[in-house]
């Protein structure tokens, strides 16, 4: 399928679709529509910037699509307002009336605070409030988007570690921008959770859960993992505050308490734990250390209530890294849940913007299956001579893709575990890696990858490394003789 957005000043939208019917099935399964990393950039609209400071949240559709260019953003930038209404019209066309959407981190543009002072009259230092306010009103402009484009269903939003006043990796706990956040974005959930229990929830620390009442078996819980970082940095607020351990402590509770009901549960958070397969490979070429998202006294309490709740937990969505990747969470090297790393709709890492939606089993909640969706014509789109042709279509099924039943551990290991040496798996795994982009690593960079996604701890993943590297020592030797 592919569905062909025309971006055009004067029309706005037009898509066409192929023949391929949308129309879900009685006895399909439930679909849930997963987007990240949106990142939008109001400042890559520089004339517009007096008019969306002066107008509310509300009127910010009508002024950006009076000066609809048709050129999307590209790679190396954040989501201009072409991107980011291409993707929601193709995702709402896609998936028009999905049971859930999780958005999964990350509605502000990297260097937010300093693109924001390039165009105002007086900087946010000298003028926070006037800063606050054109902040705030681009959160409550996401959130109208989404319901503008999936009006009814549930949106169950999650921090990213941009998404602050402060500054990149520093929320403040129990702060302004958390109250404003859930004020914004209250509405929602819909009737997952209370507008009002959501604010209360989600105004203490960016983390609550909520229950589908078309799936009653199971609770999503959203975390705000940017407390976890090694990079958090509590800026704005009291240092004497640990929002870091009253997070856990809160995640433990809702744990006991669904397993106490029976209940299944799904967790979302924007930074997941582990290595940071990226980063390491580019310190490996100068000597320095693996890198790990998550400072490790919290990735060893995270791990031991997996472990302690193995038969609760489901499945562990992130975003963060911008890329379709995979993590395996384990515990003594016994693997517990799977970690689903879900591509963004930024293209500035020089992926293809995507996003995923995931089939899954009304009743016991496994899901069976996910596609892909990009744009695959980013890079004449984003030019002058692509001007108003932007083509979203599917770029993979994953049990199509690797040729498994269902997405589940077993199958993550076992692809994990053939990266290694099996070409076919290693060219699928690099092409979707960035959404069919440009590739971001070689095949070398292949054995880092591959251990990052099987083993949490530094300690595993080093060993791992050690013994990928005697094998490709044997394999090098064998092959010289």
């Amino acid at each position: 399928m592919i569905v062909r957005v025309l971006l055009s000043a004067v029309v706005g939208l037009l898509i066409s679709v192929s023949s391929e019917s949308l129309a879900a099935e009685k006895n399909e399964p439930a679909r849930c529509l997963v987007i990240s990393d949106i990142h939008f950039n109001p400042f890559l609209h520089p004339d517009l910037f007096e008019a969306l400071t002066e107008q509310p949240a509300s009127e910010w559709t009508r002024i950006l699509d009076s000066s609809l260019t048709g050129t999307v953003s590209v790679y190396g930038s954040d989501s201009n307002y072409p991107l980011m209404k291409s993707a929601f019209a193709a995702a709402a066309e896609i998936c028009p009336q999905p049971d859930l959407i999780l958005y999964v981190g990350d509605i502000l543009a990297h260097n937010w605070r300093s693109q924001y002072d390039k165009l105002a009259s007086r900087s946010g230092h000298d003028d926070p409030a006037a800063y606050r306010n054109f902040t705030a009103k681009t959160v409550e402009f996401l959130a109208l988007e989404f319901q503008r484009y999936f009006p009814g269903v549930p949106v169950l939003p999650t921090i990213g570690n941009e998404d602050a006043y402060c500054g990149d990796y520093e929320v403040q706990p129990a702060g302004p921008f958390l109250e404003m956040f859930a004020r914004a974005w209250m509405a929602l959930p819909g009737e997952a959770l209370e507008p009002e229990a959501f604010r209360a929830q989600f105004s203490r620390g960016g983390y609550y859960s909520a229950a589908l009442p078309s799936l009653p078996s199971r609770r999503i819980v959203v975390l705000n993992s940017v407390f976890f970082s090694n990079q958090y940095e509590n800026a704005c607020g009291s240092h004497s505050d640990s929002p870091g351990d009253d997070e856990m402590a809160w995640l433990a509770a809702e744990l006991d308490s669904a397993s106490r009901a029976s209940k299944s549960v799904w967790l979302v958070m924007h930074i997941p734990l582990g290595i940071n397969d990226y980063n390491t490979v580019k310190d490996e070429e100068t000597g320095s250390e693996p890198v790990e998202f998550w400072l490790p006294g919290f990735s060893r309490q995270f791990v031991g209530l997996l472990n302690k709740f193995k038969n609760t937990v489901q499945v562990v969505f992130s975003g963060h890294t911008h890329m379709d990747d995979f993590r395996v969470i384990e515990a003594e090297l016994t693997p517990l849940v799977l970690n689903k790393l879900v591509p963004s709709i930024s293209p500035i890492f020089r992926n293809n913007p995507g996003f995923q939606v995931y089939f899954f089993d009304r009743v016991d909640g496994v899901i069976r299956d996910y596609n892909t969706y990009y744009l695959s014509n980013l890079f004449t789109a984003g030019k002058p001579t692509g001007f108003g042709q932007v083509e979203w279509e599917r770029e993979y099924s994953f049990d199509e893709a690797y040729k498994v039943r269902s997405l589940d551990i077993s199958a993550i290991v076992s692809i994990a575990r053939k990266l290694r040496t099996e070409p076919a798996i290693q060219a699928l795994y690099t092409r979707f890696y960035s959404v069919s982009g440009p590739p971001g690593f070689d095949g070398e960079a292949l054995s880092v990858y591959s251990c990052a996604i099987l083993h949490t701890t530094l300690e595993e993943f080093e060993k791992c490394q050690h013994a990928n590297r005697d094998l490709l020592k044997k394999r090098s030797n064998s092959d010289s003789q």
